[in-house]
């Protein structure tokens, strides 16, 4: 079973395969029921993790590698390569291999560009900073603008904690059970504000990287068994892309295409 996230305006669509099979298929029937327009989230909470699209990022850094390459052409020194596409990770992962090997061999010349221009000195800085804010881009939160929510009917059920491509975000308005465990909220008032994944909302969580299971802390797992509360955490999976090594570097283009185009929205559907 599959999930199958469509953009309105241009046709452009992705699968997913499903993770959590009733979830996913009581979650996009919600949506259709409910509001299924997804357009990047609204709220101030949703863009402080990336104020700047990938497009943006992108121009800034190929002015900061041009202003190091026309530096380094007058030191008669390797330039740097542009990646041709910049949504391809391998891609940015020889960038970055690139520059930490120019602070290896020459690691003498941040202080020489220092001398030189204080601004050039911050370009190549920045080149390296830079990689790292592209790669965290393809990372976005969407609402349905009509922000419904619905009681859980997966509440109590226990998932596998994932990183993965398509989520379900923490509804909020009180903590769930990990954010519980790590402000230290352990007295005897711990349930007043406990709204452990009660509901689900109209949020979604797109996130463009590796997917893995990863193992909640054995703390954890053990606070909670004597708080008697499900070990939940900040999201919970839906579904990664299908042939994800393959199709990571398309979907990321996809993304960063749609999310600019004013008034765009996806929808979901669930196909077999």
């Amino acid at each position: 079973m599959h999930i199958q996230l469509t953009w309105q305006k241009t046709g452009d669509n992705l699968l997913f395969d499903v993770i959590n099979t009733e979830l996913a298929k009581w979650f996009v029937s919600t949506c259709q029921r409910l509001g299924n327009q997804f357009s990047e989230g609204s709220q101030v909470i949703d863009r402080l993790t990336h104020t700047l699209h990938t497009g943006k990022l992108i121009e800034e850094e190929k002015i900061y590698i041009q202003k190091v390459n026309n530096a380094l052409k007058k030191l008669n020194m390797p330039l740097f390569d542009l990646p041709t596409n910049w949504h391809d990770q391998r891609q940015l992962n020889k960038l970055h291999k690139d520059w930490g090997e120019s602070r290896i061999k020459w690691p003498k010349l941040t202080e020489l560009f220092y001398k030189i221009d204080q601004k050039l000195f911050e370009a190549y800085q920045e080149m390296n900073c830079h990689i790292h804010f592209i790669e965290r881009s393809f990372n976005w939160t969407f609402r349905d603008p009509t922000h419904w929510r619905e009681l859980n009917p997966f509440k109590d059920n226990f998932y596998d904690w994932q990183v993965c491509h398509l989520c379900l975000n923490y509804p909020g308005h009180g903590r769930n059970a990990f954010e519980k465990f790590q402000t230290l909220d352990t007295y005897e008032d711990i349930y007043r504000d406990n709204v452990n994944w009660d509901n689900i909302d109209a949020s979604i969580g797109i996130n463009l990287m590796r997917p893995y299971t990863i193992t909640a802390t054995q703390e954890f797992l053990t606070w909670c068994k004597e708080k008697e509360l499900t070990p939940h955490g900040h999201e919970l999976a839906l579904g990664n892309l299908v042939d994800w090594e393959k199709n990571l570097t398309m979907a990321r283009k996809i993304f960063t295409k749609n999310v600019v185009i004013e008034g765009n929205y996806f929808y979901l559907e669930i196909t077999t």
